[in-house]
C-alpha cells in the first residue's frame, strides 16, 4: 500500500455540472470533517464552464481539477481520477447530488477498517432507497440493466455509480480496458469476479437538483455494446 497523508480521494467526474458542483463539494466537506481528504474533479471541457467553477472552489476546499479537452466519457473520467488519486482509497460519486455524501464515512470505513477491496453504494439492498420522484421508466431501465449484468456478477447493484476501491488494485488490474459508456463498475466486477472482497452498503438515491440527465439512446446502446463485449470475454 502506498504511503500517503491523504485518507481518501473523492473523484467527481463532471460534464455541465456548474450549478451542482458547489453544493456537492459543500456536502462532502461537511461529512468528511476530521479526515484528510481531497476532491478530484475530472471535467470533460464542459460547455457550461464547470472546470472554471471547480478551480474557484479549489481556493475553498482541498480540490484539484483535471480538465480534459474533449468529451471522452464517464468511464474513462473515473479511471483517470483513480489513477491520479493521492490516496490509496478512492471513492467516485456523481456531482449531480443524486448520491448522498453522508454515506462517504461508512464507505471509507469499509475500505480502511473492514478489509473490503471494493465498496458499493447500493440502491437494491435492505434500507437502500430511490427517490419517489425518479421516473418509472428510469427505474425499469435500471432494473433491466441489472438483470442483463447478472451472468457477470451477483452484486445487487452493479449499475451503481457510487463506489470506492483501493488505488493499488486498479493499478494491478489488466489494463486492457473497454471504457465503453458510463458504467465502469460492471467492467471492474467482470474483470475481477470472485477475486475481490466486495461490500455493499445501502444508500438513498436522490433526484438530480440542477441540469439534465446524461442518459440517452446513445448511452443505452453503449451499455448493450459493453455487456456483449464482456460476455464475449467471459466465454472466450
Amino acid at each position: 500500500m502506498c504511503v500517503t497523508e491523504t485518507d481518501v480521494t473523492i473523484v467527481l467526474p463532471t460534464y455541465n455540472e456548474a450549478e451542482n458542483l458547489p453544493l456537492v463539494c459543500e456536502e462532502i466537506n461537511d461529512v468528511l470533517k476530521g479526515y484528510k481528504y481531497e476532491i478530484l474533479v475530472v471535467d470533460d471541457n464542459s460547455p457550461d464552464g464547470t472546470w472554471k467553477v471547480a478551480e474557484k472552489l479549489g481556493r475553498k476546499y482541498p480540490l484539484r481539477v483535471i480538465r480534459r479537452y474533449s468529451k471522452l466519457g464517464l468511464s474513462s473520467a473515473i479511471l483517470t481520477g483513480f489513477y491520479n488519486a493521492k490516496a490509496e482509497f478512492a471513492i467516485v460519486m456523481d456531482a449531480d447530488l443524486q448520491h448522498e455524501a453522508s454515506a462517504l464515512p461508512k464507505m471509507l470505513k469499509a475500505l480502511k477498517e473492514d478489509g473490503c477491496d471494493l465498496v458499493i453504494g447500493s440502491r437494491y439492498i435492505a434500507n437502500g432507497t430511490i427517490d419517489r420522484a425518479w421516473p418509472l421508466k428510469r427505474r425499469f431501465d435500471s432494473k433491466l440493466a441489472t438483470l442483463l449484468a447478472r451472468p457477470l456478477t451477483s452484486i445487487n447493484d452493479p449499475m451503481s455509480g457510487f463506489f470506492g476501491i483501493r488505488k493499488s488494485l486498479i493499478e494491478k488490474m489488466d489494463q486492457n480496458w473497454l471504457l465503453i459508456g458510463y458504467k465502469l463498475l460492471i467492467e471492474i466486477l467482470a474483470k475481477m469476479d470472485g477475486m475481490l472482497k466486495v461490500c455493499e452498503i445501502p444508500i438513498q438515491f436522490k433526484r438530480r437538483v440542477y441540469g439534465e440527465t446524461k442518459l440517452n439512446k446513445k448511452e443505452v446502446f453503449n451499455y448493450l455494446k459493453l455487456i456483449c463485449k464482456l460476455y464475449w470475454r467471459r466465454l472466450f
